[in-house]
């Protein structure tokens, strides 16, 4: 099988009224690949999912911290892995 090319893991969270929040931050600003603010109180962490191992450690430690917050959105390539909460 030959090897697969580099996917990046895109994650977009905040505004959240947690304390977590700032962490969150702080970790995607020393783990990911890049850190951007795309709004008030708004992130995108980008990971480089190659064959390092620690970049999908990474990932998945920002994923866990933010995963539960409505305003996240987790995508690989431009594919959402977020589900769409539809209104009630």
């Amino acid at each position: 099988m030959a090897p697969r090319g580099e996917i990046t893991l895109t994650v977009t969270f905040g505004p959240a009224s947690t304390p977590v929040f700032a962490s969150a931050v702080a970790y995607a600003s020393a783990h990911a690949g890049t850190l951007e603010q795309v709004g008030p109180k708004t992130y995108r962490a980008s990971f480089a999912l190659g064959t390092d191992p620690d970049a999908y450690g990474r990932a998945l430690d920002l994923v866990h911290m933010v995963y539960g917050w409505r305003a996240t959105l987790v995508e690989v390539g431009r594919r959402s892995l977020t589900p769409r909460v539809r209104p009630a």
